[in-house]
């Protein structure tokens, strides 16, 4: 997987792209918090995740930085494209899952 400088997202789409697609009416946005016995309190697992979600095609995921691994994770989904975004090492991956397949989520339907 080649990894890349971030870019922004709005040079990786094409304007012709997004003006000829008609605009999504309802965004949906959860915020999760992981709480449980076996959950250590104030680590990495209990620090929120914002995710939000625009029909079957679109999501976006956003952690909390995790200085311990040096990751500040940010998930961009674009069916069949996803990006993989470290917002502290300024790195991305972008990957195509193939095919369009319907987007799902355990916390958003």
């Amino acid at each position: 997987m080649r990894l890349w400088k971030m870019l922004s997202l709005s040079a990786l789409l094409p304007s012709t792209v997004l003006l000829a697609q008609q605009p999504l009416k309802v965004m949906t946005r959860v915020e999760v918090v992981l709480e449980g016995p076996d959950i250590p309190a104030g680590s990495f697992a209990t620090k929120p995740k914002v995710m939000y979600r625009a029909g079957s095609r679109y999501c976006r995921t956003e952690e909390a930085p995790d200085t311990e691994r040096g990751i500040h994770g940010l998930a961009i989904v674009n069916e069949p494209d996803y990006w993989m975004v470290n917002l502290m090492k300024n790195t991305a991956a972008r990957s195509r899952s193939g095919p369009h397949v319907q987007l799902s989520s355990a916390y958003i339907s």
